[in-house]
Formats: C-alpha cells, structure tokens, sequence
C-alpha cells in the first residue's frame, strides 16, 4: 500500500499494536523527528502528518510516521521566520492533549514554526518506506531532486509495524 492509502483503507485497524512511543498520548513521542509533509483533505475533514523518524529520539524502531486526525476543526501554521526554499522541520517539542472528547496537538520545531490541530479522533502509525534507512538528504549541499528523492512521500510504499487509534469520545 501507498502511505497516502491509510486516509482511506477499511483495514487500517489491523495494524493495531503499540509502538515505541504513542504521539496521540505521550508528551515528546515525536522529538527530534521531522515533519516532511502534510495533506489535507477537506471532503473529509481530516488532516495527515508525514514524519521522518531517522532523526527521531524516542521513536528508534521505524524509518517513518504517520499521523491522521479526523474531524479536523483546526489546524494552523506559523513560522515567524520563513523564508524561500527548503527548511529541515525537526520537532522540538510535542503535545498531545485528550480532553473535552477532542483530540489536540501542538508541535513546536527547532525553525521557529508551530503547528496546532484539534480534532475529533486521530490514528498514528509508525513503519518503514524503502530508501529511508540512511541518512537524510543535505539541505544545505544537496540539489533539490536528490532531497526529495530522498524524503518519505505519500506515495511512496509504506510497511505499518505499529498503529494507534484515538476514537471521537462520546460528550
């Protein structure tokens, strides 16, 4: 299956089993990892994160992450110093919050950036793309064709070793 395939698959909940660390419950599960990509999809209201876990501290056992909140009610970006080109997201810190029947999240990464989303439920799973057990490309050094060749990508073969799922909570 493609990673993008998890937005939509009825069998996702067969890769049930915990991971080394859970994003959906464990504050700093995602330190270190970096955020590579995100898709949205608004027909259904959810929203996917796509990490690289090669730099990851807690999370040792799988090359890349996903994340997929569902009933999404907000999501938003800042970076108080963006700029042109490429930029290495590395997670600072993460907050995962369950309360009220939401799910909440808020990443902080070493670039000056945020990211916050709430959510009604989410589902985060961890695994393995082919390519990604070396080290990350150059984003100094390295053109841009060999840093995306050498990023996970949503359409990319993705092996789930663990996943785990935060149901809407009954209010």
């Amino acid at each position: 299956m493609i990673a993008a395939d998890l937005f939509h698959d009825p069998d996702r909940r067969s890769y049930a089993s915990m991971p080394e660390a859970d994003a959906l419950t464990e504050q700093g599960a995602l330190q270190e990892a970096a955020l590579v990509d995100v898709r949205f999809d608004p027909t259904t209201g959810s929203v996917g994160l796509l990490f690289d876990l090669r730099g990851a501290i807690q999370l040792r056992d799988a090359s890349v992450a996903l994340l997929i909140a569902r009933g999404v009610s907000r999501f938003e970006w800042t970076n108080e110093r963006s700029r042109p080109g490429r930029t290495w997201h590395a997670i600072t810190g993460s907050i995962p919050e369950n309360s009220d029947g939401r799910f909440s999240l808020m990443l902080g990464f070493a670039s000056d950036a945020e990211l916050r989303l709430e959510a009604e439920g989410a589902e985060f799973y961890v695994g393995d793309m082919a390519g990604m057990d070396g080290a990350p490309p150059d984003f100094v050094e390295d053109d841009d064709e060999t840093i995306r060749a050498g990023m996970p990508n949503w359409t990319w073969t993705f092996v789930p070793t663990a996943a785990t799922f935060l149901d809407p909570m009954n209010r």
